[in-house]
């Protein structure tokens, strides 16, 4: 889930949060309390004027008798008889506005709430929109390094080690110089083509001192030693050069370039006979390992 996404629902959590924790008050409730008290106050008092008998009988009333009251003392309320019903009429009233500030005040939350939802979808738009624009810019000023091969020595020593040399040049395509370089190279033999990803070489780090400036390149090379139990080549396989390019951009981020290939020839590098080979060699670049993170 994005960003943005998870910041709207912590908002929208946040809102149901706030209305739950809200006072709840019955719709009427505050209508059907006050007619009840004032009924109870001048009951009496008002039967008593018009010459009835009637005395309060102590019964609670229903709610469909305090509804009914609540109507009458609400028309009575329009023109009250003296300064008692008066009294009572501005308690009656203050408990309306009471009533009506409660939904006031929950809708102001709402408002709060929504205000802030948006605010935070602005702000995650905002931070996504400068988080692209920075990785753009990166992207077209950073460094990009690449590997041109220039060349393979094969030898035997004395106990018929086969002696595998390579040169090659890393060249810098970027806007941005290159720092920290090194390189980490590796002759395999493995079926071609590759069905799965070799693993990473690491036992033959190279590290250069200089930086490598836009459109500039670095002389490098590596080798290694392959002992005589190991040259055996199987059918459908070949001699491989794999490796790495190890750097820092302006950024002071970390980049690889991954570069592999084979030797068409390589039969005839095995060939167990002492001596230098001196046999034209075609290299041809892997299926797999050739990328710029």
């Amino acid at each position: 889930m994005s960003y943005s996404g998870r910041l709207f629902i912590v908002a929208l959590g946040g809102c149901l949060v706030a209305w739950l924790a809200l006072p709840q008050i019955p719709q009427g409730e505050l209508d059907q309390s006050v007619p009840s008290e004032q009924q109870q106050q001048t009951g009496v008092k008002k039967d008593q004027s018009r010459g009835a008998d009637v005395e309060p009988s102590g019964k609670q009333p229903t709610a469909e008798q305090n509804k009914t009251k609540a109507e009458i003392y609400k028309r009575a309320c329009e023109k009250p008889k003296d300064s008692n019903d008066a009294q009572l009429c501005e308690q009656w009233r203050a408990a309306v506005a009471a009533e009506a500030q409660v939904s006031l005040n929950r809708l102001g939350t709402w408002f709060l709430f929504g205000t802030l939802i948006f605010t935070g979808i602005a702000a995650a738009a905002t931070y996504l929109t400068v988080r692209t624009m920075k990785s753009t810019a990166e992207r077209q000023l950073r460094a990009y390094l690449s590997v041109e091969i220039t060349g393979f020595n094969f030898d035997r020593d004395p106990n018929r080690t086969l002696i595998c040399k390579a040169g090659f040049n890393i060249r810098n395509d970027g806007q941005t110089p290159a720092y920290d370089v090194r390189t980490n190279v590796d002759f395999r033999v493995a079926e071609q083509p590759l069905m799965k990803d070799m693993e990473r070489p690491k036992d033959n780090v190279l590290r250069y001192e200089n930086s490598i400036s836009p459109n500039r390149f670095q002389e490098a090379g590596g080798s290694k030693a392959i002992p005589v139990e190991k040259q055996r080549l199987l059918p459908g396989q070949k001699l491989y050069f794999i490796g790495l390019v190890l750097y820092k951009d302006a950024f002071d981020a970390e980049r690889e370039t991954w570069f592999c290939g084979y030797i068409d020839q390589s039969d005839l590098i095995m060939d167990l006979s002492p001596g230098p080979k001196t046999i034209p060699l075609t290299f041809r670049w892997a299926e797999r390992h050739n990328k710029t993170t």
